[in-house]
């Protein structure tokens, strides 16, 4: 059950990486992998793995959530990633109004 949530939880946390394979944070990994390995290891009561296997149900709900939540801003949302300027041009154009441009000197 515990291997079973492990690669769950790092299969949402490799689809939403923002970096390539290479370029992501070991720590992290490692991390997540020391936890596991952990509550796999100890003897616990029913009591404890349930409670454990509860917390980890809802950390791969959150991450998937995240990940969607992260999408669906992207897709309904297209302001999201522009800078105040081109925010502010953005809403301009959208109520039919074009933004003067700037004078560089």
């Amino acid at each position: 059950m515990i291997s079973s949530q492990y690669r769950l939880v790092l299969r949402e946390l490799r689809k939403s990486a923002i970096t390539p394979p290479a370029g992501r944070n070991r720590v992290i990994l490692s991390s997540f992998r020391a936890i596991f390995d952990q509550a796999k290891e100890s003897s616990r009561s029913p009591e404890v793995e349930q409670r454990f296997t509860r917390q980890v149900d809802d950390l791969i709900v959150f991450l998937k959530n995240q990940r969607e939540h992260k999408d669906l801003l992207k897709r309904y949302s297209p302001l999201h990633d522009m800078t105040g300027d081109e925010h502010r041009a953005a809403t301009a154009r959208r109520v039919g109004l074009n933004m003067p441009e700037d004078v560089k000197f």
